[in-house]
């Protein structure tokens, strides 16, 4: 473990002010508008949704679409996923307490090279537009890169 240095601090520190900021411009944003809509961030520039109440982050919103294809737009470049499993996660704590809500897990595949994990705009034919962070997972298996998401809607 190394020490806390000062310039660790201030770099980590100056990262959570501007997520903080971020965050803070977003929620006035959507009492100010009631839109979720991220401008300028979606797919062929269209607004993305966050979980929006018309595509709503559930097990069941994704399940039927196991086996189709997503558009992932990475800044100037659209890349193809397959979504190929939805995975119910523990609804319990390391405690053993039941949480209230839904974790579920999205495994995507592609085509390589990765790229990062990072949140980046969807588009799916059904389900529409939407922001989703989405990680690299292990090595690739040749030319084809597995992607994990992650959804976490709950509380004790």
């Amino acid at each position: 473990m190394h020490p806390l240095t000062r310039r660790t601090f201030l770099t980590t520190g100056g990262a959570a002010a501007m997520a903080f900021v971020t965050l803070k411009t977003g929620i006035a944003h959507v009492a100010k508008t009631g839109s979720t809509a991220i401008q300028g961030s979606g797919v062929n520039g269209s607004a993305a949704r966050l979980g929006s109440a018309a595509t709503p982050f559930t097990r069941s919103a994704f399940q039927p679409h196991v086996d189709t294809p997503f558009r992932l737009q990475t800044g100037a470049r659209a890349v193809d996923l397959q979504l190929v499993s939805v995975q119910q996660l523990s609804q319990r704590t390391a405690k053993g307490a039941a949480l209230k809500g839904t974790q579920f897990s999205l495994l995507f595949s592609g085509l390589t090279p990765a790229f990062g994990q990072e949140t980046y705009a969807m588009e799916h034919a059904v389900l529409g537009h939407f922001a989703l962070f989405i990680v690299p997972v292990g090595k690739p298996n040749g030319s084809v890169q597995t992607y994990q998401a992650i959804i976490n809607n709950t509380s004790l």
